[in-house]
């Protein structure tokens, strides 16, 4: 479970966001998919399953994202999501090595 207070440069600054995942399947080197659902100040906004998928590509590794969701009562729809998982993909690629 990872837990975050929204800060106020967001669209919900203060708000309290919650995040459980738990892993349906690991593949060393191919795969990772995993149940996640998002709580916004105590209530289940939405409920996800996401795949990561890896592949090789030129010297170097591809990263495929498939995000699937339901959005429920309070959600933003994908919007929030779409920022998040930009946001972390960004810090990831800056992050890592150039080859």
């Amino acid at each position: 479970m990872l837990r975050a207070k929204m800060l106020p440069s967001t669209p919900i600054a203060g708000a309290v966001l919650q995040w459980s995942s738990e892993y349906a399947e690991i593949q060393p080197d191919n795969r990772i998919v995993f149940y996640q659902t998002t709580d916004l100040d105590g209530r289940c906004i939405s409920s996800a399953v996401i795949t990561l998928e890896f592949s090789d590509n030129a010297g170097g590794s591809r990263l495929a994202v498939t995000h699937q969701a339901a959005f429920f009562e309070g959600s933003d729809g994908p919007e929030m999501r779409k920022m998040g998982w930009e946001f972390l993909l960004s810090a990831m690629e800056a992050t890592l090595p150039v080859q």
